[in-house]
């Protein structure tokens, strides 16, 4: 809050924002404890926004306008299992796809995924792949994805 609180006050025209790992704030981070029991993540997302935003307003008053936080509910291999036949193809491991189909149809969607730390979407990868190199196989199966 205190970073919050500097960047708004000292420049009085810049817009100030967040990027919050969800499964990364501590318990007591404003707004987890109500968080942590909705089932649906636009309401995570939304509970962590407003008790946040609450918190800056507190701090800093009318200034708060110009913060807009932001939550990302799920890490960056969540998207990969969009298209589970074209990550097969991108990192070159045709024997996967049965294995990361099954992962995504566990699921309703790619983001529901990544529900906690050890069942993370890279954690899951990485137990059918030992190797697996973000860096390197995560932009191959998103360029076969047709991520940008």
């Amino acid at each position: 809050m205190t970073d919050i609180r500097h960047r708004l006050l000292g420049e009085k025209t810049a817009y100030c924002t967040t990027f919050i790992d969800f499964y990364g704030l501590p318990s007591n981070f404003p707004g987890k404890k109500e968080a942590v029991v909705c089932a649906d993540l636009d309401k995570k997302v939304s509970c962590i926004c407003n008790s946040v935003n609450k918190k800056v307003e507190n701090i800093i008053g009318d200034n708060a306008r110009r913060f807009i936080p932001y939550v990302q509910m799920h890490e960056f291999e969540a998207l990969l299992f969009s298209n589970p036949k074209e990550f097969a193809m991108g990192i070159d491991r045709k024997d996967m796809e049965a294995k990361l189909q099954k992962i995504r149809n566990s699921f309703t969607t790619p983001e529901e995924i990544n529900d906690n730390s050890s069942t993370a979407p890279s954690k899951r990868i990485k137990n059918l792949m030992q190797d697996y190199e973000k860096p390197l196989h995560g932009i191959l199966a998103a360029l076969e994805i047709g991520l940008q």
